[in-house]
């Protein structure tokens, strides 16, 4: 019996939709144009042979200069251009489920995965409690009452990355503070009113360990996991960890020469290796420890 008749026999109508791999491919394309544009607007100064170079093997000339390919082997390195053509479909369709900060959160939230707890999100400029009422009671009374059970908020797009549009509110005794700066409810609440698809989610107070390198950001580990093919699991190839610095403060990073520094981690020993921060030509400079 041909699948159609059997799906007919059951009365169920086939799924008769386009696989969807032309969207795929129409976001790698999209991706693909942005690694050119940031190419363009490279601050190496690498040399046009070198740069020749570098493209063909599928390398920017801020990957050639970040992975000293002059001298490492380029073969133990992923290209730009594979990551670009290619890095979207390895999540497919589940993309927009990990891009979204809001859906995320309310995903691992209810597998009961520990993640920072969203405080209220903002949608075409009001503020709404994630667990208060669904009436819209005003953006200066929302943003009191979520003060009120969580004085320490981080607030960030629900779509975005690379820390764009990140700032930390902080409710100290009767004062407000903006990274750091003194500002009023009312100039909060007029900011706000201006931001949309941002969410708040609670400030979560980094180890002991991670502040005495550096107090004036929330320094995070990446870990970059990969799927065994043969014993058909995962398991981690990597870890990284950052530290922000005066220059990107309050976040950690480090890219675009940011300012923030990234270590590499011994996963079986948990220690830090040489650490790697990009300078304003975008050259890396290593350190042995924190430079401020």
């Amino acid at each position: 019996m041909a699948p159609d008749q059997n799906f007919n026999h059951y009365g169920v109508l086939p799924n008769v939709r386009p696989s969807g791999n032309l969207e795929l491919h129409l976001r790698c394309l999209v991706r693909f144009q942005r690694a050119v544009l940031s190419e363009l607007r490279s601050r190496t100064g690498l040399p046009l042979k070198q740069r020749v170079k570098a493209w063909k093997q599928g390398f920017s000339s801020k990957a050639w200069v970040l992975y000293r390919l002059q001298e490492n082997d380029a073969r133990q390195y992923l290209p730009d251009l594979a990551s670009a053509g290619k890095s979207y479909r390895i999540n497919g369709f589940s993309n927009p489920i990990i891009g979204n900060k809001l859906v995320l959160s309310r995903l691992l939230h209810a597998h009961d995965i520990p993640h920072p707890e969203v405080v209220s999100v903002i949608h075409k400029g009001k503020l709404m409690a994630e667990n208060g009422p669904i009436r819209d009671q005003g953006i200066k009374q929302t943003l009191l009452d979520t003060l009120e059970h969580h004085p320490h908020q981080v607030f960030r797009p629900s779509w975005s990355g690379g820390g764009e549009g990140v700032f930390f509110l902080d409710r100290i005794d009767s004062e407000l503070q903006l990274n750091g700066h003194e500002i009023s409810a009312d100039e909060v609440c007029n900011l706000l009113s201006r931001l949309d698809r941002y969410l708040a989610t609670a400030f979560v107070d980094q180890a002991e360990y991670a502040r005495s390198i550096y107090a004036g950001s929330t320094n995070t580990m990446r870990f970059l996991s990969l799927w065994d093919v043969d014993r058909n699991e995962p398991f981690i190839a990597a870890v990284s960890h950052r530290f922000g610095s005066s220059r990107s403060a309050p976040i950690d990073n480090w890219h675009q020469g940011r300012g923030g520094i990234c270590a590499a981690v011994d996963a079986q020993t948990s220690t830090l290796g040489p650490a790697w921060r990009l300078g304003q030509d975008d050259q890396p400079v290593c350190e042995s420890s924190h430079y401020e």
